[in-house]
């Protein structure tokens, strides 16, 4: 008889190779390279921070001493990585007897189940990381419970740029304002390469923004330089800044709350063409992995007494560190 629960299948290196291959179906930040993901030794990571100062020279007598240079503030963060673990079973119930989805005399093989376990374990995985992607780039980093875990304006010392746009006032400068957030984040770039300004906004933002006075011109026009089944809350420019909408909820661990990527009625504007943050993935806590380079995900099974089962865990060790938080403003409307 084949013991199926003692396969290779079930090895943490298959395991874990089997998720990684998964497809990622929760991932608009993640893709968009604002958070590029490092793995790491350790489950602490240290940031260092340096304030280069840059100022015009005085011109002098000739012979006189030059003036002296300054030296460049630096500033060292630390930050410890949280643990992510999530847990299901493979028992013999699952397979046993059990017809395959679809199908009218096919039945559910082991490596099946495991796949199909794997793969709902991923996706929760995948959206409690994208969830602390989304709440890292509006500044405060939480968890699957909301609790939070770094403030990062708080942490930097840097104090957060926010416009608001007054978009239920039909003589509100939109362009105006859209110009004062492109300001401040080239302002600010300290040679940071800048292609463009993003926004991720809300879907109560992105209809008050497209139907204002002085956009909804500009809105119908590029709708007629775009086919016309597009979506067009995927990427609408204007004032230089590309608008996207991001109108996601998700159900928090207590499986009864829920809680919106980006805040209702908020924008968060961000440059393109340079990253504003990392993702950092600490090793998993295994003897196997100890010292190792962190990955995204880690999967392992163990077997249950008298062969009826095996309990798999998948677990990603992630923080995603907003590093400049000067380079992102929130954008809401009061009215």
């Amino acid at each position: 008889m084949i013991d199926f629960f003692n396969t290779d299948m079930f090895k943490q290196a298959s395991l874990t190779d089997a998720v990684r291959r998964i497809p990622n179906k929760y991932n608009k930040i993640g893709s968009m390279g604002l958070f590029p993901a490092r793995g790491v030794r350790h489950r602490t990571v240290g940031v260092e921070e340096l304030n280069e100062v840059a100022r015009l020279l005085p011109t002098l007598p000739w012979g006189a001493p030059g003036t002296l240079g300054s030296t460049d503030k630096r500033g060292a963060y630390a930050f410890q990585i949280p643990h992510i673990p999530h847990v299901d079973s493979v028992l013999p119930d699952d397979v046993q007897s059990v017809r395959e989805f679809g199908s009218e005399d096919q039945l559910k093989t082991a490596a099946g189940v495991v796949a199909d376990k794997l793969a709902k374990m991923r996706a929760q995985i995948d959206l409690s990381i994208e969830y602390m992607r989304a709440t890292a780039l509006a500044g405060v980093c939480k968890d699957g419970a909301n609790a939070t875990l770094y403030n990062y304006y708080s942490v930097f010392g840097v104090t957060k740029k926010e416009v608001d746009f007054k978009l239920g006032t039909t003589t509100t400068d939109v362009r105006g304002k859209c110009l004062e957030v492109k300001r401040d984040i080239e302002k600010k770039a300290r040679g940071a390469v800048i292609t463009g300004i993003g926004c991720l906004c809300s879907a109560t933002f992105y209809d008050k923004f497209v139907s204002h006075a002085e956009v909804k011109d500009a809105f119908k026009y590029y709708q007629t330089t775009q086919p016309l089944s597009g979506d067009y809350r995927a990427g609408f420019t204007f004032a230089g800044i590309t608008f996207i909408e991001y109108d996601a909820t998700v159900t928090l661990s207590d499986g009864a709350t829920t809680a919106d990527m980006i805040t209702s009625g908020d924008a968060i504007f961000y440059p393109l063409g340079t990253p504003v943050g990392v993702t950092v993935f600490a090793p998993a806590n295994y003897m196997e992995t100890v010292n190792e380079i962190g990955q995204e995900y880690y999967a392992k099974s163990e077997p249950r007494k008298f062969g009826k089962g095996v309990d798999i865990e998948v677990q990603s060790n992630p923080l995603p560190i907003l590093l400049r938080p000067d380079l992102v403003v929130r954008g809401y409307s009061t009215n």
